[in-house]
């Protein structure tokens, strides 16, 4: 049985607020006058509740991926585990040693160079110098600041920051790795260049907390996903459950949409009933399927019909259109194209178009479709309908038939087996 290397419990963080002086505009009057006794009067505070009551458990080579609106307080928990904060209540355990990416620009002097601050922050780590010399070029490389690092830091860019500070501690030798937001800052190849790094330190049994705005790459790396939000942990357990609890609410899903706004559970109509633009009108989208089920749920047992009813006003474009099924939260699971060329007659007449989905892969889950529509003449083309969320699944049935891993992740597959 693993040993926990992390275990948060009952930790709650609040700050006394000056409630007396929020709004007092003689406040430095009044506080000089508060040196003298007879005008000393009692300070009113509040509460500000940061954190409360958090428990968790992280054990060896567990990724935990913090997600939640800003001032959930998802920083404050890290700073709380490093022990950079110390929490009101509760206490934390911490087996093995840590290194952390903060805010940008903590623990480096700004006087100093890259260089120089390579060496200081590695030894704020607990990193000997000789390891620190040895992993020098080795960090320059990946943070791409060659030619930078004999420059002061005051001198950097946020990007030059966030790429130092993460190469520093991403080639520290540590048992727990916390990173608040290094996905966010830089460009989108040092991005990905860290992401990789991360699940490399996932290979080798790391133990990662990894907070993000980014569910896509939550999803991609972590095992485990926290959702804070005013300080109260709401959901917590694996990536699929926990982003579609985030999705349900803080994502506007086209469930959540009358039809007065063009949206139903299983039916898109444009706003107006008139030809819209100059090429082709889209006016409607709706998904059937045999047997019909009274509550609007889909079957995954059965074949699903897509149609697209519309109007073509000019023939002699064609027409590719894509559907992206994706999670509640965007997170895309398949993706599918078809180019129809519609023939010279068709000017200023109506279409049908049908696709259909065989049986419903998805494990039982409510889904979201994505349309769009591309017209195409000679070889330029032009995007005229882009209708993300537009129509919402709720997939019912049976999860996978195995009795071992019933309803476990998105596709519910039929392989072929010979023996």
């Amino acid at each position: 049985m693993d040993e926990p290397v992390i275990v948060v419990r009952d930790i709650s963080k609040h700050y006394a607020i000056n409630a007396y002086r929020k709004n007092d505009r003689s406040k430095h009057i009044k506080q000089r006058l508060e040196h003298f006794p007879i005008f000393k009067k009692k300070e009113k505070f509040k509460n500000l509740n940061v954190l409360g009551n958090i428990n968790f458990t992280l054990n060896k080579g567990d990724v935990l991926g913090v997600v939640g609106p800003n001032g959930s307080g998802k920083s404050t928990l890290l700073k709380i585990i490093t022990g950079i904060t110390k929490p009101s209540a509760g206490d934390v355990l911490i087996r093995g040693h840590v290194v952390s990416v903060m805010e940008l620009g903590v623990g480096f002097i700004q006087e100093l160079s890259g260089r120089e601050n390579v060496f200081h922050t590695a030894a704020l780590f607990g990193e000997k110098s000789r390891l620190i010399a040895e992993s020098y070029d080795a960090i320059e490389a990946f943070s791409g600041l060659e030619g930078f690092m004999d420059m002061p830091v005051k001198y950097y860019s946020s990007g030059m920051f966030a790429r130092l500070a993460f190469s520093i501690v991403a080639h520290i030798e540590a048992d727990i790795y916390l990173f608040d937001e290094v996905l966010a800052v830089g460009d989108s190849d040092f991005r990905r260049k860290a992401l990789n790094k991360i699940k490399s330190l996932v290979d080798s049994h790391k133990t990662i907390i990894l907070v993000s705005h980014n569910l896509n790459e939550i999803a991609e790396v972590c095992n485990l996903v926290m959702l804070l939000d005013k300080g109260k942990l709401r959901a917590y357990g694996s990536p699929l459950d926990v982003i579609d609890s985030l999705a349900q609410q803080y994502f506007n899903t086209g469930s959540e949409k009358g039809l007065d706004d063009g949206f139903s559970a299983l039916s898109w109509k444009a706003p107006g009933f008139e030809k819209q633009g100059n090429i082709l009108s889209l006016q409607h989208i709706e998904i059937k399927q045999e047997p019909q089920n009274q509550n609007q749920g889909l079957n995954n047992q059965f074949p699903v019909d897509i149609f697209f009813k519309g109007f073509i006003i000019d023939a002699s474009f064609s027409f590719e259109v894509a559907l992206t099924l994706t999670l509640q939260s965007g997170f895309p699971i398949v993706n599918t194209s078809h180019v129809i060329i519609p023939s010279e007659d068709k000017n200023n007449a109506s279409f049908l178009w049908q696709v259909q989905i065989p049986t419903l892969f998805m494990n039982p889950m409510i889904y979201l479709l994505d349309v769009y529509v591309v017209a195409i003449k000679n070889d330029s083309s032009k995007l005229i309908y882009s209708l993300p969320k537009c129509l919402t699944l709720n997939v019912e049935g049976e999860a996978n038939n195995s009795n071992l891993r019933r309803n476990i992740g998105v596709i519910n597959a039929d392989f072929l087996w010979k023996h």
